[in-house]
């Protein structure tokens, strides 16, 4: 069977249960209860706005008249794309990055493919709707990247650069987070065997960084844009903000290797700065970081694989305060560095072991990894399992209890939904919103 055939086939079979699924919380926002997004004239209207092209997607989504869904069919067919990508870059990865035999690139290349199509961190960005954000903008930022590094190879043409541009633009047009991609191709040059100098690298890449400073104008221009960035930057200070991106990239990194307890709202709270808890973290991502660094020439495969990882938390992990810390599906691009080089480790060593079976535990590992997709899918069916499942691993959190407490109001749960408000509020005796639902509750006949 052809990968990419095996690529899709997987995904189907972990993400068949997605399209029961039903539309979840942001998706109210951003989808449902917005007009903008409910015909093309609208939309059309509408412009310029921020994120043209996922709105776009929106609009070709609800227009199909399919409901949910044809949302998941589009985010399903996203996924599978990315999948896709992911293989052809890794085989890429695997001649000029971290060289393989041929018949070992090749699997070594479907198993990072797989590794990625089937980790059920990636569900926030598929089964949640509005998670597609994250993976329509992955499908233009690896289609860029896959573009920029087929353009370097031998009998190449310079369209592939034109349309590696023009896809990081696309990229851009979905969600800010593809500001990335320079330092993404930046890094794919300098971790090449073929290294040519800093200088020439950034003169190949002058366009990107062009189109880069092109953008960020626009959108500090942007109303929409500059008042959220100041809204952000008044939610507290440069320490705040580098607690929680050292909680928050943590919390990343356990998800990627660890994914017990998947969760639409994680309670993550700032740790006091000289506690323990906050030095061990940021020493461990210290330690890496500057691993990643050391490595670039000794081990540009393990540079690669660390230093992906944290270009793509930048813009959400670094100076710019945020209101959730951590969500996962942060994860679905800065995921894909460290799995190729898992998948390059565990390829070196089936070439030295090759009495072990590792085709087989390869198997395995994809099979357990396809069956917690599967479970957490089910999560995703109604709002009240949803929340449910959130309150279970967020028991401290009051807005999980609120939005538990909603959902059980609009099921008609009368009884459960007052539960769930006062335990909202007596983890936060001031938060409004339960407050207020609580109290509308308390006046209806």
């Amino acid at each position: 069977m052809r990968p990419w055939l095996l690529i899709v086939a997987a995904i189907f079979m972990a993400y068949f249960n997605a399209f029961q699924g039903s539309f979840q919380f942001d998706d109210f926002n951003v989808i449902v209860g917005d007009a903008r997004v409910h015909d093309w004239q609208t939309w059309l209207a509408s412009m310029p706005g921020i994120r043209s092209l996922l709105k776009a997607s929106y609009t070709l989504s609800w227009t199909s008249g399919q409901g949910p869904i044809g949302f998941h069919l589009f985010n399903v067919a996203v996924h599978a794309a990315n999948a896709v990508l992911v293989y052809l870059l890794a085989r890429c990865y695997f001649v000029e990055i971290a060289p393989l035999p041929e018949s070992a690139g090749r699997n070594a290349a479907l198993f990072a493919a797989l590794l990625f199509a089937l980790h059920p961190a990636q569900t926030e960005a598929v089964t949640y709707i509005s998670g597609r954000s994250s993976s329509l903008a992955a499908c233009f930022y690896l289609a860029s990247l896959l573009a920029y590094v087929r353009s370097g190879q031998a009998g190449s043409t310079r369209a592939y650069r034109y349309f590696s541009l023009i896809f990081f633009l696309m990229a851009l047009a979905v969600k800010e987070v593809a500001v990335t991609l320079p330092l993404a191709l930046f890094l794919w040059e300098f971790c090449r065997l073929a290294r040519r100098s800093v200088h020439s690298i950034l003169a190949a890449l002058w366009p990107y960084w062009l189109a880069l400073a092109a953008a960020m104008l626009a959108m500090l221009l942007h109303p929409v844009y500059s008042d959220l960035l100041a809204y952000s930057l008044r939610q507290g200070t440069f320490a705040a903000s580098l607690n929680a991106g050292v909680q928050g990239a943590a919390y990343l990194l356990g998800q990627l290797f660890f994914p017990r307890h998947l969760n639409i709202d994680p309670d993550l709270a700032i740790a006091a700065a000289g506690s323990a808890e906050f030095a061990a973290k940021a020493a461990l991502l210290g330690s890496m970081l500057a691993a990643g660094f050391v490595s670039l020439r000794r081990a540009p495969w393990l540079a690669f694989g660390i230093l992906w990882f944290f270009v793509q938390l930048l813009p959400t992990h670094s100076l710019v305060p945020r209101l959730d810390i951590a969500n996962d599906r942060q994860l679905y691009l800065a995921s894909i560095g460290p799995l190729l080089t898992l998948a390059f480790f565990f390829a070196r060593l089936a070439i030295r072991r090759p009495a072990f079976p590792w085709r087989g535990s390869a198997v395995v590992a994809c099979m357990m990894l396809a069956l917690a997709t599967h479970a957490r899918n089910r999560d995703y069916r109604d709002e009240i399992t949803l929340w449910e499942a959130t309150a279970k691993y967020s028991p401290n959190k009051g807005r999980v209890h609120n939005n538990l407490g909603y959902a059980y109001e609009l099921a008609g749960r009368m009884e459960d939904a007052r539960k769930a408000y006062r335990r909202a509020l007596e983890i936060d005796p001031k938060y409004a919103r339960a407050t207020a639902n609580l109290r509308a509750m308390e006046r209806a006949p």
